[in-house]
């Protein structure tokens, strides 16, 4: 979450600190106002800002975690894993909706842990981050766990574990699709989205409604409108598409 790389540390999750930054911020606390389309929502929270450079998150049994070796999963900083914890997450990977079901099984590593630099800054485990950049406790990227998902066993015990995986794989999403979806015009989906619902962070929360979630952070709706409902449902279809011309076009 800091430094090089264009890494949005979105981490933290619909979960416990609030995150949206930008290279070298210095981490504050403030009061937010969230309005999305029709409906208008003012919430007081605390919202932790952090220095923007990638994002981060975490969970264990993937796909990739073929690439590694158990034991050497276990030596990552901050590893809470156990049999019942990877179990938990486990199952509710398996839940996730696609696109974001096969995007956490083919593309991202996820661990139950407290994610080492989300403990630094916070001085306790948040409930869940999304860490594309591999950051160690010290904000430096490049470590083994690039693009992760972690859930930390506060997150688990939390009762909100499957809101708190959605909100991260939006994260997922947003940073390796829609960051590559590109309308006709030109621009990619993640920046049409970030303008219409006012950033990373509240675009993860907006996606916990779309899939039925309840629990967010960020932003606060008794419901999400017809209209942003439409308009996220036209984002997906059109980004698979997408997905899927730019995969043919490379054969």
């Amino acid at each position: 979450m800091i430094k090089r790389f264009l890494i949005f540390l979105f981490i933290f999750l619909a979960c416990t600190e609030n995150t949206e930054t930008s290279i070298d911020e210095v981490i504050n606390e403030s009061t937010t106002t969230s309005t999305i389309a029709k409906a208008t929502t003012t919430t007081t929270t605390t919202t932790t800002t952090i220095p923007r450079n990638n994002l981060i998150t975490m969970h264990d049994p993937s796909e990739r975690t073929e690439k590694f070796n158990s034991k050497f999963i276990d030596l990552f900083p901050g590893y809470e894993g156990d049999s019942k914890g990877d179990l938990l997450i486990q199952l509710a990977v398996n839940q996730l909706p696609d696109p974001f079901r096969t995007i956490i099984k083919e593309e991202i590593i996820i661990l139950n842990g407290c994610h080492p630099y989300g403990k630094a800054i916070f001085g306790r485990c948040v409930y869940g981050v999304f860490d594309p950049g591999g950051y160690d406790e010290k904000g430096n990227p490049g470590n083994e766990w690039s693009l992760s998902i972690w859930i930390s066993d506060r997150g688990i015990e939390s009762g909100h574990l499957k809101d708190i995986l959605l909100h991260e794989a939006a994260h997922a999403y947003s940073f390796l699709d829609l960051q590559e979806c590109k309308e006709p015009g030109g621009e990619s989906y993640r920046n049409l989205a970030h303008k219409k619902f006012g950033g990373e962070e509240n675009l993860a929360d907006i996606f916990v409604y779309f899939y039925g979630g309840k629990w967010t952070h960020y932003i606060d709706l008794e419901y999400l409108s017809i209209e942003n409902r439409d308009w996220i449902n036209e984002m997906i279809t059109y980004c698979d598409l997408y997905k899927r011309e730019k995969k043919y076009l490379k054969r």
